[in-house]
């Protein structure tokens, strides 16, 4: 324990007679070396014991904020400054940046005695050593804020397409998470701190969006709808900013970075929906499902799936018995449009269907009621994430199960492995039912 201490106070002490804009550069770098947002040069050789990236952060074991913790059975001192520059019971504090240094690279305790094993010895450049100094310097204190929060705001921002064919569902969107980010600040905020919330219009192209949130730098971004083969998405996880209620879902849950929090289910959760929802259909008639916007096979077991709406009504014209169809959101109005009413329809949603439901029965519609989710999903993580908070202090939230319920009827269920709210909604459209329409959508 005595000795883990010695190890980070050497990175501390490095640099300390950096010019003002020199320190400012390396507190950013160091933070993100001090919690492993980014990893050490050297990769696996950073350290004696070889370790991978995820275990080499001063974090891992000396906590978020330098407060110290225990990992593995061995306790971690404290790494705030004042901390590191007083005695620690009869060990004195360390009186020169060298004394830190060589704790860091050789292993020297305070008082010259041996690091413990369980500590290792870094190898590391000029630049990390002094971006790592900067930041112990800074790191506990209380303006130790990661980008995008300060002791009266967190801002955060949101991309969506604002203007284009899809500008309505966007402004919707909007506007559902402006309600209910208005009702959290006016009810005191977040331990203090108002949600600050800019808008990004994803309809440009990807340079300038991505120079757009770099300029902006805010905590987190929300409620995203960008393509998830964009640019953008590699981007904001490389600049360490989460991903927080993304409404387009990912291919499968694998495919979730570590800085994803999804509102929607994975595309490979719909196709099970899809095939569950037929499996149970009633029609004694086949059983179709129209899968434009899903890469997946054409004939599964005694289901037939096919690309359009349009191909499905043209072989139903040779079909004597009414049979079940099944379809996306995407697909809603072209399925009502050309199949026959006669059949079974299994309306496959990316959320609860309580969704659909309270969006068409307010004067608004579906995507102002996802927009509220996405705001009350944020406002839930950041309160279980507390007041001190980090780069991935929402993500750190998850990995407690628990169950939230963003709106009546549709629970959100996240735990370590789960990192995407909600599971597919069905609804059934009885044989001669009036058709839902998808003008909303």
């Amino acid at each position: 324990m005595k000795r883990t201490f010695a190890f980070f106070a050497s990175a501390l002490i490095a640099c300390a007679t950096l010019s003002p804009i020199m320190a400012k550069a390396d507190v950013a770098e160091g933070r993100a070396l001090y919690h492993g947002h980014a990893g050490f040069a050297r990769g696996v050789e950073a350290t004696n014991l070889h370790l991978p990236s995820e275990f080499t952060a001063c974090a891992k074991c000396h906590g978020a904020f330098g407060e110290g913790g225990r990992e593995g059975g061995v306790t971690a001192p404290a790494l705030i400054w004042s901390a590191l520059t007083t005695p620690r019971g009869e060990a004195p504090a360390f009186q020169a940046e060298s004394q830190i240094l060589d704790a860091v690279t050789k292993g020297v305790a305070r008082g010259g005695a041996a690091l413990g094993p369980t500590m290792p010895r870094y190898t590391l450049s000029d630049v990390e050593m002094s971006a790592l100094l900067a930041y112990l310097k800074h790191v506990g204190r209380a303006d130790d804020y990661p980008p995008g929060v300060d002791r009266q705001t967190i801002r955060l921002a949101t991309m969506l397409p604002l203007s284009g064919d899809a500008s309505a569902a966007g402004h919707a969107v909007l506007d559902g998470m402006t309600g209910a980010f208005d009702a959290a600040n006016s009810n005191g905020g977040l331990y203090g701190r108002k949600l600050v919330l800019d808008a990004i219009d994803i309809e440009q192209d990807a340079q300038a969006l991505a120079k757009d949130v770099t300029l902006r730098r805010p905590f987190a971004v929300v409620g995203g709808m960008w393509r998830l083969d964009a640019p953008i998405s590699l981007e904001l996880a490389k600049q360490r900013i989460a991903k927080i209620a993304t409404l387009t879902p990912h291919k499968d849950a694998l495919s979730l970075d570590a800085w994803d929090i999804d509102l929607l289910p994975p595309l490979d959760q719909q196709r099970n929906a899809i095939e569950s929802a037929l499996n149970n259909c009633e029609a004694p008639g086949p059983k179709w499902a129209i899968v434009s916007n899903l890469a997946i096979a054409t004939q599964i077991g005694d289901q037939r799936w096919f690309a359009s709406a349009a191909e499905a009504a043209e072989a139903a014209k040779v079909i004597s018995s009414p049979g079940c169809v099944a379809y996306g959101l995407s697909d809603a109005a072209a399925v009502n449009a050309a199949m026959p009413v006669t059949w079974e329809k299994r309306l496959i949603l990316p959320f609860p269907a309580p969704i659909f439901l309270v969006g068409r029965e307010e004067s608004s519609n579906p995507w102002y009621a996802l927009g509220r989710a996405v705001a009350r999903l944020v406002v839930e993580l950041f309160a279980r994430a507390g007041s001190r908070l980090n780069e991935r202090s929402p993500l750190v939230a998850l990995e407690q199960s628990f169950r939230v319920e963003l709106e009546a009827g549709a629970p959100a269920y996240f735990d370590r492995a789960r990192h995407y709210a909600w599971d597919p909604g069905i609804i059934t459209i009885s044989a001669g039912a009036p058709k839902i329409g998808r003008k909303q959508f």
